[in-house]
Parts: C-alpha cells; structure tokens; sequence
C-alpha cells in the first residue's frame, strides 16, 4: 500500500524577539497547520532555549552552530556560493565586512541550507519584513522548492499584518479574510485627523528626558557589542546603537527649522521623511542603498520656487545632525523638520511628499496633496500616488492639488479598505505583545497559496 507523502514543513525565521513570538504561534496552530513538521531557525543558542520550551515538538536549527562550522573549513566556492554571494550588496552589515569574514558567512549559510534539506521539505517560511541575507537565503531556498516565503508586515491601519513574498518582497499575499475593511479604514481617517491611532512601534521622543535616558540606553548596547564576543554576526556591529544614541543626544540642543515660520511664507514645499536607520527598504524597494543620495536627487530636480523638507523618522530624532547631511542641508532651501513635527501640520500649505515607502504618502493622500514614490510599496498602485521612474520627469502641478482632502480621503478609504480585505489578518507581531487572533486561519490559507502555487509550477 502506498503510503502517503509527509506533510511539508512550516519554518519560521525565530531571531530575536521572534523566537519567543513565532514558537507561541507554532505551538498553539491547529487542524492541518498543527500536524505539519515545525522548523526553528534561530541565530543563537539562547533563542534555541526560548523555542525549545514553548515548542518542545519543533525542531530548532541554530545558525551559530553553522557559522562556527564553516570556522573550520575552507570555503568551498560552487556555484550555490556565488549566487548567495550575490545577496551581500543588500545587507546593511555583510556588505561593510573584510571578504573573509563574508566568506565565513556564505558557507555557513549553505551548511544551514544543507541542514534543512536533509530534515525535509519546507511548504511555508514565516518571516520578518525585508531585512538581510539570512533572510534571503531562506526565502531563495524555500521558494526554489516550490514553497512560499511569507514576510509579514504592519498595516497602515494598526493591529493588522500583511505578509509579502518575492525577492523583492514587494508582492502581497492573498489572503481574503476580512470584509469590513473601508469601514476600518474610515475609523482610522478619523483617528489620524485627531493626531490618535499611531503605530504601536513609534517611541515618544518628545522633551528632553526621554531622548536623554534612551540616548544612555542605547550607548551602553553599543559599548556591550564593543566589549563582549557575540554569537553571530547579527550581533556584532555595534553601529546601530551608535547612531542611534548620538542622534538622540544630538536631537536635544540641535537647531531645527519651525514649520511656523515656513507655513508663514506661503512657500511650497516638498518633504521627504527619513527612514528609520538602518532600514534595508531602501535597498529592497528602490534602486537607491543609502537615503541621502535620494534626497540629493529630490533637491536636484527641485523646482527653483520650492524648499525641501527633510524630515526625521518619528523614532529617530536627531538623525539629521549626523555627519553626513551636513553638506545637503547647508541649502539654504533645504529644511531641517525634527521628528516629532505632525505631518499634518507640515501638509497645512502648498506642499507635496516623496519618499520610497513610508507610510507618510497615505497620510499625504489623506490631506489631499500630491504624494509621490520612487519604490515598490505596497500602496505604488493607490489613486494620488504617482511612481517616480524617472528623475528627469519628476514635476509637481501645484495647480492640481485639487480635488482636495476630501476625495484624498475617499480615495484612501476605497483603495486601502479594498487591501485590508485582500491581504490583510487582525493581529501584530511585537515583543511580549503578539496577538494573532487567527493564526491557524491565516497559515492554513498562506499553505494553501504556497500549494496553489506549486502545482501552478
């Protein structure tokens, strides 16, 4: 009697926070979604603790032990060598690395690789958004299988998550299970108009203690990488908390532009909002690896009657005193905004926004004003987004910024609302804060697109 084929398996990405998050999840799936093989691929021996006790079923892959491996041996330069090798200009950290060190890496990943093949077939990767070779490979080598790399990410509208696939990760997964989305939205509208409904992941930075004792926290993180040997190289670089903890000290005697005084002027503006660094969306949605070359080619093809606002990330004031803005932002008609300025009040006048894929262009919509992207998020499509291709075709038409924040916010409820439906589950993934109300409901319908999927193939 033929004996049916095994289950394939459900792997998830459990670094970090996760491993605590994504092993609850695991342990607690249902139905078919329960039965599957449980795959835990972890950085570092303690993390390989934290799953084996909330999942004792699950299996647990420790990248360490690989890395420390590969230590040992030569690298053996195939053919699967060079293509992961192909991955390290997107990784904010490998790429800075001296080439044997990135040799170590390539070849462990592959002993990892070689590791989850012998353990079985993977149906379903669950993973964190865009972020770095790892997570490359395991998304290349899933995907190679006929299985599906599914990498959540929030909603604009909080406590949602999406997922996204693709080596771009720019492609949303179908999952179709709400139907109550433009009212969600329209609530949101409403919320956002009275400055409420933030993402639970923004730090309030406002005032002078705050930065000051998270600036101390975030400089001992980066002395203790400094001073104590990490496990992998997911925890070496101490550049992070570095940036982190100077520009918040900066942030708290630093000059910044009043947005008063601009509104004052009745000048038209174009605002770009930084990303929170280090953010690997620049190099996964544009063509750009850093965020400055693309604020120089904003301020290049800027209407000589326009100021450009260059606004820090909510969670990261302070990052426009580092170093390397100086230069663009000794323009007199460049702008320094601080963090905590409200984009509503930066949307007041004529103004319009460009970025790669903060969420600031629905807010942009929302106000009726002209929003612009030179990435692949997932609202690119969205009526009152308009793609940037071309530099060289960048204008805004100051004179159509009607019909007016009105129809931005019907358009944003019909569009988003539509997305919400389509791809979107109620739930988040935070520290100590998950809640997925239905998880076994939403992995059972990303295995069934990763089986349509593979007989697709």
């Amino acid at each position: 009697m033929t004996q049916p084929a095994p289950l394939s398996a459900i792997a998830f990405y459990a670094r970090d926070f996760l491993a605590e998050e994504f092993s609850r999840l695991g342990a607690a799936l249902t139905g078919e979604a329960g039965e599957r093989p449980r795959f835990y691929i972890v950085s570092k021996r303690a993390e390989a603790e934290q799953v084996q006790a909330n999942d004792p079923v699950g299996r647990v892959f420790v990248l360490g032990d690989y890395l420390a491996a590969a230590e040992a041996m030569e690298p053996v330069r195939d053919e699967r060598f060079h293509t992961l090798a192909k991955l390290v200009r997107r990784d904010r950290y490998v790429a800075r690395m001296d080439l044997p060190k990135i040799a170590n890496i390539l070849q462990g990943v592959k002993l990892l690789e070689d590791a989850l093949a012998q353990a079985g077939p993977i149906g379903l990767l669950l993973d964190e958004p865009v972020s770095g070779i790892v997570n490359d490979a395991l998304d290349r080598y899933v995907t190679a299988q006929g299985g599906l790399g599914a990498h959540f990410n929030v909603g604009w509208v909080p406590g949602h998550i999406w997922f996204a696939r693709g080596a771009m990760q720019d492609r949303p997964i179908t999952l179709g299970l709400l139907d109550d989305g433009p009212a969600k939205v329209a609530a949101h509208i409403a919320q956002r108009k009275r400055d409420a409904g933030l993402p639970a992941y923004l730090h309030n930075y406002r005032g002078v203690l705050r930065p000051l004792k998270a600036a101390a926290k975030y400089g001992a993180m980066g002395m203790r990488r400094r001073l104590v040997t990490a496990e992998t190289f997911l925890d070496a670089d101490p550049w992070p908390h570095d940036f982190m903890a100077s520009s918040l000290a900066a942030s708290i005697t630093a000059k910044y532009d009043d947005p008063k005084d601009i509104a004052a002027s009745s000048a038209k503006c174009v605002i770009y909002p930084l990303h929170y660094e280090p953010e690997a969306v620049i190099s996964y949605w544009s063509s750009f690896t850093n965020q400055l070359a693309l604020a120089m080619e904003a301020f290049e093809h800027l209407p000589a009657d326009t100021y450009l606002l260059l606004k820090e990330h909510p969670s990261q004031p302070g990052a426009l005193q580092q170093d390397k803005w100086q230069d663009l932002l000794a323009n007199a008609r460049v702008k320094r905004i601080h963090g905590t300025v409200k984009m509503a009040d930066l949307l007041a006048g004529p103004s319009a926004l460009v970025s790669i894929g903060s969420t600031a262009v629905l807010e942009t919509v929302m106000h009726g004003r002209p929003a612009f992207v030179v990435g692949q998020p997932h609202f690119r499509g969205m009526p009152g987004v308009t793609p940037v291709d071309d530099w060289n075709n960048f204008a805004v038409d100051w004179d159509a910024q009607a019909p007016g924040p009105r129809s931005g916010e019907e358009a944003l409820q019909s569009w988003y609302g539509d997305f919400l439906n389509r791809h979107c589950v109620e739930g988040q993934f935070m520290r100590g804060r998950t809640d997925i109300p239905r998880a076994s409901e939403m992995i059972d319908r990303l295995l069934q697109v990763a089986a349509e999927e593979g007989a697709a193939a």
